[in-house]
């Protein structure tokens, strides 16, 4: 009896794990600014992140390397894949050379919107939104466009944006 107990135990902490796991799905994309290796952080797009101790870093073209040894890409284009508390558990190196001009992504719960100001707020970062963003709501197969002022009834909703190098959002698709 006592063994079917702690399966029973094992098997409910495995599941958490899996929803965990599941739940996160936030990244971000640009450029890595800065490693504080002591510290386990990383600066990119001028946000600072923390660092799971177990962070899993990958080179394009090289393979897995050591967290300490990240400094060495300040520069490059990067992915974090971030676990819904924020924290940092997957870094993929993209390529050689800084952004190369290419717009960022970012996925994330929108936060805050300022209507007056014209920015947003996701994952902790707050960007400027271009006066012609398209903004794309989708609701299971259907999708519809809502204009800026429409976006704050969307505050804790899911979205992917995508920005320019300038860091302007041109784009956010939200799901409802």
């Amino acid at each position: 009896m006592k063994l079917a107990k702690l399966l029973a135990v094992a098997g409910l902490m495995v599941t958490a794990l899996a929803v965990t796991s599941l739940a996160s799905g936030n990244e971000v994309k640009g450029t890595l600014n800065a490693v504080d290796v002591a510290g386990m952080t990383v600066t990119m797009n001028n946000q600072v992140y923390p660092v799971s101790a177990n962070v899993v870093v990958k080179v394009k073209h090289q393979g897995y390397i050591p967290f300490s040894q990240l400094p060495n890409y300040v520069g490059r284009w990067v992915e974090l894949k971030l676990t819904a508390q924020g924290l940092v558990y997957k870094i993929e190196v993209k390529n050689s050379s800084g952004g190369g001009g290419q717009p960022g992504k970012l996925k994330g719960t929108l936060q805050a919107v300022d209507v007056a100001n014209r920015t947003i707020t996701v994952s902790n970062q707050t960007f400027t939104v271009s006066a012609n963003v398209v903004i794309e709501v989708k609701q299971g197969k259907k999708k519809s466009y809502i204009s800026f002022e429409q976006l704050p009834g969307y505050v804790g909703k899911f979205v992917e944006i995508k920005y320019n190098t300038n860091q302007e959002v041109y784009k956010i698709g939200v799901k409802s």
